[in-house]
């Protein structure tokens, strides 16, 4: 895992959002940087990596969506500047999927 990726899975393991989640999780071709069961979300941390693979990230998203898996998107820089902010959002996120 990245820098980004440790920090915000300290945010998320031992159900610290509510939500059980679930790293490094495969599912078909895909493995989910960050996955919530509960809640049908995939949590993706997008570093320099992804520059230029847009039209590719865009194909996976779409591809989990039609298995009802929603992908959230956060910029690995953003995860030191506003984790809570973050943490907020992941969490409303996974409110309004539950069940």
């Amino acid at each position: 895992m990245t820098s980004s990726e440790k920090r915000l899975w300290k945010s998320l393991r031992d159900r610290r959002l509510e939500f059980k989640f679930r790293r490094q999780y495969p599912i078909g071709p895909y493995t989910l940087d960050f996955f919530c069961p509960e809640a049908g979300i995939c949590i993706e941390v997008d570093g320099d990596s992804h520059i230029g693979r847009e039209a590719r990230d865009a194909f996976r998203d779409q591809a989990l969506l039609d298995h009802g898996i929603v992908t959230i998107r956060i910029a690995s820089d953003s995860v030191g500047l506003a984790i809570g902010h973050i943490r907020w959002l992941i969490l409303e996120a996974c409110r309004q999927r539950e069940g």
